[in-house]
């Protein structure tokens, strides 16, 4: 006799187990089960002084939502931010909010140069004498948290240089981080999570 042949059975086990890897990996991610990595810094230049520089909010913590105030869902005023301990050679700060999971790369939301050392970054301000450049969005401005589907992270990744920028006010993300090459002295960051909610579309 001959035996059968178990092709079908294992062809069968096969088709269920793609059907379970297919369900978990369709499944959207809600902003408290993502796994929040820190930013990918560029090579814009190494950190020269060891510092404690550290940037928070008071209107969310790192790693957490954005609340729907300061996103494209809200006013989508820029939020609250604190800087403290700035290395005391610092003579300027550059801030820069990008999205590093937009579908066709990284996002830039929001580019500010010059800001002063001992600046406060007020909700829906930015600080006198600092300069915001051209977002992905074209405007020189804040741009809120947009994401076309699912949870998207939000860096806001804070520079203190040893200078101050001589930069036109059209320069973008790249321009300013070719510019500040050899003058950092200590970065940080602070990241956000955002995903749109449903009802309000």
């Amino acid at each position: 006799m001959h035996k059968k042949s178990r092709a079908p059975a294992v062809f069968l086990v096969f088709l269920i187990l793609m059907a379970f890897l297919f369900m978990g990996c369709s499944k959207k991610a809600s902003p408290d089960e993502l796994t929040v990595q820190k930013p990918q810094w560029r090579e814009v230049a190494s950190i020269e002084v060891p510092s404690a520089l550290t940037l928070s909010s008071p209107a969310f913590e790192d790693g957490k939502p954005i609340p729907k105030k300061y996103s494209c869902q809200g006013p989508a005023v820029s939020p609250p931010l604190t800087v403290e301990s700035v290395p005391q050679k610092a003579q300027s700060l550059v801030l820069i909010m990008s999205d590093p999971d937009a579908p066709l790369g990284e996002f830039s939301h929001w580019i500010l140069w010059n800001i002063p050392v001992n600046a406060t970054l007020e909700e829906g301000k930015y600080p006198k004498g600092a300069t915001q450049g051209l977002n992905d969005g074209t405007k020189h401005d804040y741009f809120g948290p947009c994401p076309p589907s699912g949870t998207h992270q939000y860096a806001f990744k804070l520079y203190a240089l040893d200078t101050t920028l001589d930069l036109d006010h059209n320069s973008q993300q790249r321009d300013v981080e070719e510019a500040m090459k050899g003058h950092v002295l200590a970065k940080t960051a602070l990241v956000g999570t955002y995903q749109k909610d449903d009802t309000l579309r």
